[in-house]
């Protein structure tokens, strides 16, 4: 028999108090469709699926005479797995090295000669293809390509056939986060992601039955966390509404704590209606926007919900009291300092206020946007940075890499930094609730959240302890841009991202009253007889001291009248804990404010 090893690595999460790992699906997924083939089980042995990062050393001396080791390479373990590959390569000179994933492309061989052989696309008909080679003696072809498999029904789940019931056998102190796929492809087309372009921008469905017995499958079984991996869950309406019914149904009272879905691109209606079905187990609304510029949209191929749809949606969100969460990239073509300001304000106007994560442009090896002739034209720069998945990582110190764009035709590095300050301010003074209701009430008098930010902005640099906070995280941000990492202190295992977090949620909450003096000055600038009211009710909606920052603001009360029924209730969650300075914590408070308070 001839010994088969399938890695995809991933990083240990700490969650609740438990240890958790994602199953490896991907490769399950290539051996539960070889397993189809009786020819397959009379020559080959799957040894061992490896899904943790560990000592690569104690890995390689532990392997039994490896015929063949297959890698799904993805950014957060794509360093670990070629150092691994390597070093079987050196030991066992006669083991074929295979190389999948989105990390992959055809440069991968030239790059890495110990890599016999790369699948690029989907890999099960490939991979089979492969174990047929080395079983019939023959060369491994250098590059097979993905064939489109049309028909999902031809693919056994490797949950529900037993691929994964070794290794969660043999670790019973681990909880699991999965992958839960119902389609597979992408409609669009999006330069920066290349998703649509490895499944050929076609979505293929998984057969309803094969999905119920995968939630049963779930529910016997350790799961912790589940991610739907489809594109846009919510693009068969009736359909993805019945499956999550099937999963309410069956797994409310389980082991998971938690579903979270990438919820289809033009959402609608019915995505409240998935999320409501889901109750207690979903996450929370994501409308990823990424860019609010038409013209960058157009650019990138993407084409996002119009702007009063959106508003819809966040009204419809508040009224059934549900999170919503949405995302902005930095740095991506035609998006100019002008057009971000005004884009993420846009996005308050629209009704987020909730939830809004800014990440950096990250170039992805099989996009569009990482071809010579995009580079080119929108004057592309780079810089490789650390990912922002290896600050959780304990088991080696191979860090992973990810090159996110520092400079465009149109912004600089240096607008990009002011971009980047621009949505702090958003963030830590908006999102976080110390301005939110001085903003809503003066929005409510023709002044725009625009017009409110750029006023705080400025009185920022009248506070000397927050605008050396504000200077620190600018210059850090500017240095880490330019790939300056002696100058920037984000250079040990956290992103830009995760780093100004960190940092910010620690100031704001040791100076409050220098923040609220801040959001106070900015509204009373605004107003030439400003209601004093407003500035109680916006201290007192976040006075609780054991809860720092909101993030659930009220539910009915109009901000241009100072009116609501009898009470206002704020429901806050946060991630610090002042008591053990972590942020490892969550706690979830109420607070009640008496109008008649005011």
């Amino acid at each position: 028999m001839l010994n088969v090893y399938l890695f995809q690595p991933q990083y240990k999460v700490v969650f609740n108090g438990t240890d958790q790992y994602w199953v490896p699906y991907s490769v399950g997924c290539l051996w539960a469709y070889a397993s189809l083939f009786e020819w397959v089980h009379e020559n080959f042995t799957l040894k061992d699926l490896f899904f943790a990062r560990g000592n690569i050393n104690e890995l390689v001396k532990n392997l039994d005479d490896p015929k063949l080791c297959g890698f799904s390479c993805y950014v957060w373990n794509e360093q670990y797995c070629l150092a691994v590959a390597e070093k079987i390569k050196e030991k066992f000179p006669n083991c074929k090295i295979v190389f999948g994933g989105p990390q992959v492309n055809r440069n991968t061989l030239n790059e890495y000669r110990f890599i016999d052989s790369v699948i690029l696309g989907e890999g099960e008909k490939n991979f089979v293809k492969v174990l047929k080679s080395i079983k019939d003696f023959k060369e491994l072809e250098s590059v097979y390509l993905g064939e489109r498999i049309t028909d999902l029904s031809e693919l056994p789940s490797p949950y529900t056939t037993g691929v994964f019931d070794k290794i969660i056998e043999q670790n019973p102190g681990i909880y699991w986060q999965m992958a839960f796929e119902t389609n597979r492809g992408c409609p669009f087309s999006c330069t920066f992601c290349d998703w649509g372009s490895l499944t050929y921008s076609k979505v293929k469905k998984h057969d309803l039955k094969k999905i119920e017995e995968e939630i049963l499958w779930i529910k016997n079984h350790r799961i912790s966390y589940i991610f739907i991996a489809d594109a846009n869950f919510g693009i068969f309406k009736d359909r993805d509404l019945e499956i999550a019914r099937l999963l309410h149904q069956h797994l409310d009272q389980s082991t998971v704590e938690t579903i979270n879905a990438q919820f289809t691109k033009n959402s609608n209606s019915v995505v409240i209606e998935i999320a409501k079905t889901l109750g207690r187990l979903c996450r929370g609304i994501t409308l990823s926007v990424q860019s609010m510029s038409d013209k960058t949209l157009n650019v990138i191929k993407r084409k996002n919900m119009a702007i009063n749809k959106l508003g819809e949606m966040f009204k419809l969100i508040q009224e059934k009291q549900m999170r919503s969460y949405s995302e902005l990239i930095l740095g991506m073509p035609e998006e100019t300092l002008e057009s971000w300001k005004k884009g993420i304000t846009d996005l308050l106007e629209a009704g987020q206020h909730n939830s809004i994560e800014v990440w950096f442009t990250q170039i992805l090896k099989n996009s569009e946007m990482a071809s010579e002739k995009s580079i080119k034209e929108y004057g592309i720069k780079t810089t490789r940075v650390k990912d922002y998945m290896f600050i959780f990582n304990e088991a080696d110190d191979i860090p992973e890499y990810m090159d996110i764009v520092t400079e465009t035709n149109s912004m600089s590095t240096e607008d990009m930094a002011e971009a980047y300050m621009y949505s702090w301010a958003i963030i830590h003074f908006h999102i976080r609730g110390y301005t939110q209701v001085l903003s809503k009430y003066a929005r409510n008098y023709n002044i725009s959240f625009q017009q409110f930010y750029n006023k705080l902005i400025e009185n920022i640099h009248t506070s000397d302890i927050l605008n050396a906070h504000y200077e620190s995280i600018k210059k850090s941000i500017t240095y880490y841009l330019r790939g300056d990492k002696s100058k920037s202190p984000i250079n040990e295992g956290l992103s830009a991202h995760a780093w100004m977090q960190n940092k910010s949620f620690d100031v704001f909450y040791q100076n409050k009253d220098e923040v609220y003096n801040v959001g106070e000055k900015t509204f009373k600038d605004l107003f030439d007889y400003p209601n004093r009211d407003v500035i109680t009710f916006q201290r007192a909606s976040i006075h609780d001291e054991a809860v720092n920052y909101p993030m659930e603001k009220t539910l009915a009360f109009d901000y241009k009248e100072m009116k609501a029924s009898e009470l206002v209730t704020y429901s806050f969650d946060s991630d610090f804990d002042k008591n053990d300075n972590s942020y490892a914590t969550r706690r979830t408070k109420s607070l009640k404010v008496s109008v008649n308070q005011l």
